[in-house]
């Protein structure tokens, strides 16, 4: 993400922090998460204000699906099966 204050070579797309944060909440609870460094002046173009609230929207979603959907049901909270019936 540009909006940092040092910039480090490497780093997880956003894909690859979607497919973590669900994993992690199909095998437990996530009980707490800490944005640690954005710096707005550095944002280009806003893209790294909407990637950490496109995440921190992820985590909470992952956080209410899993307090909130059965796991037992054997289908996935982001399928389509389960979308119908969220709303």
């Amino acid at each position: 993400m540009p909006a940092v204050f040092v910039h480090a070579p490497g780093g997880l797309l956003y894909w690859h922090v979607a497919k973590l944060v669900m994993a992690v909440a199909d095998r437990a609870d996530i009980c707490s998460v800490a944005t640690v460094e954005f710096a707005p002046e550095r944002d280009v173009n806003g893209i790294g204000a909407l990637t950490a609230a496109r995440i921190s929207s992820l985590i909470m979603g992952s956080i209410l699906r899993s307090k909130y959907v059965r796991k037992e049901s054997g289908v996935h909270p982001l399928s389509p099966d389960m979308s119908a019936s969220l709303i």
